[in-house]
C-alpha cells in the first residue's frame, strides 16, 4: 500500500501479504504530518451461536485511551465494566458477543464521561460486524462510531 496526498507525496508505506480465504483491515489514521496505521487479520468465520465483532480505534483527533461498553440495553455505563479496557489509538479488538440488542458507549478511560452512545446496535448469530471509532467527517472532534455489518 503506497498513500500519497494531492502534491503526489509520499505519506504512508506498507507491505502486507493477503492469501486467499483470508480478511485483512487496514485503517489510516491522522494528518499529513501524524499518519498512523494499523493492520488486523480478520477470523470471519461465521460460529453457529455467536457473532464475531472487530473494533477499531482510528480517532487522531482522540489519541488518548477509551474505555468501550457494550452492553445490554437496560444496563449503563455508571454500573458496569467496560468490554475493553484502555484501548488506544490504531488498535484493534477482535471477539465474540450473543446475538441480541446493545448499546455501545465510548468513555474517557478510567471515567464515565461518556464521549459517544448510547447507539444501538443489533446483532445476529454467525454474522460478523466492524465498530470503528473515528473523528468526524472533516476531520476533528467529536469523535463517531461507526458500525459496519459486514455479511
Amino acid at each position: 500500500l503506497h498513500r500519497v496526498d494531492r502534491r503526489q507525496r509520499q505519506m504512508c508505506i506498507r507491505d502486507r501479504s493477503i492469501s486467499a480465504g483470508r480478511f485483512v483491515t487496514f485503517g489510516v489514521s491522522g494528518l499529513v504530518n501524524d499518519i498512523s496505521d494499523t493492520t488486523s487479520i480478520d477470523d470471519r468465520r461465521p460460529v453457529a451461536t455467536h457473532a464475531r465483532m472487530t473494533i477499531t480505534h482510528l480517532s487522531p483527533t482522540f489519541s488518548t485511551n477509551i474505555d468501550i461498553y457494550v452492553l445490554p440495553a437496560e444496563r449503563n455505563v455508571s454500573n458496569s465494566f467496560p468490554l475493553i479496557n484502555g484501548m488506544d489509538r490504531n488498535t484493534t479488538f477482535s471477539g465474540e458477543l450473543s446475538p441480541g440488542t446493545y448499546n455501545v458507549s465510548i468513555t474517557t478511560a478510567g471515567t464515565n464521561d461518556t464521549l459517544v452512545g448510547p447507539t444501538r446496535i443489533d446483532l445476529e448469530k454467525a454474522s460478523y460486524y466492524t465498530l470503528v471509532i473515528a473523528d468526524s467527517d472533516g476531520g476533528g472532534a467529536p469523535i463517531t462510531l461507526q458500525f459496519f455489518d459486514d455479511f
